[in-house]
């Protein structure tokens, strides 16, 4: 989603919603917006500020909506938007090495990722074991 114009003075909360309306999204609780400084730093958008003021860079500014609080029943999730962002979120951390977690979770996640991506069609097992292998390597080191 681009958002061509936000009024000067708009707060975090203004433009978390007004994402979050265009997603459908409900479920609201685990997610923020993430944006990157000048220097490389990631920093969660406050609500409760005013966004100009929160940027040290010039406009256009860059953000994205990030899981913010890993739900801790994904099963319990009533959307499947929720769902769906989360799973995205899940596999870019496992993938970027993000996600701190033993090898065999992270082994059992990429499997999960692989399945969903394989679900309609079935892939030869050494381009699974290459796909899994790329995911662990990423995560461990």
């Amino acid at each position: 989603m681009r958002c061509t114009a936000l009024q000067r003075d708009a707060k975090g909360q203004y433009l978390f919603d007004l994402i979050c309306h265009h997603l459908n999204l409900l479920e609201k609780d685990y997610f923020g917006i993430r944006y990157v400084d000048p220097d490389k730093q990631r920093h969660w958008l406050g609500f409760t500020k005013c966004i100009a003021k929160q940027m040290k860079s010039q406009p256009p500014f860059t953000m994205c909506l990030r899981v913010k609080f890993y739900p801790p029943d994904p099963a319990a999730l009533k959307e499947e938007i929720t769902r769906y962002l989360v799973f995205l979120q899940i596999k870019r951390d496992l993938y970027h090495g993000r996600l701190l977690c033993k090898t065999s979770d992270a082994a059992m996640l990429a499997a999960y990722i692989l399945q969903g991506k394989w679900t309609t069609a079935t892939p030869c097992i050494s381009c699974l074991f290459f796909l899994l292998n790329l995911y662990l390597t990423r995560q461990v080191s």
